[in-house]
């Protein structure tokens, strides 16, 4: 894990998504995370996204068509560990 580097950004977006989904009971569309994390369009908060599902931080569900199914957006463990470490960082 410690090779990963994470945008600024990106750990944005782990921590609205696991804020949300904490407060929601239910995920984020990228819609509220790109209002969430202050960016102006959905593609920005693709672009972010991406990363963090190819490194294993965030998963979804995929439909056949290959795009995400929406409201499936979720941390992994290795994202909330990397979120913790970042915290952790922050603080010292």
């Amino acid at each position: 894990m410690s090779d990963i580097e994470v945008h600024p950004r990106g750990l944005q977006v782990l921590e609205f998504v696991d804020q949300y989904c904490s407060a929601n009971s239910f995920c984020p569309d990228l819609r509220e995370i790109m209002i969430g994390i202050g960016v102006a369009s959905v593609s920005v908060v693709s672009y972010f996204v991406k990363p963090l599902l190819n490194d294993g931080m965030l998963d979804c569900l995929i439909l056949p068509s290959g795009s995400m199914a929406p409201r499936t957006l979720h941390l992994t463990d290795l994202g909330m560990e990397m979120l913790e470490k970042s915290k952790k960082e922050g603080c010292e």
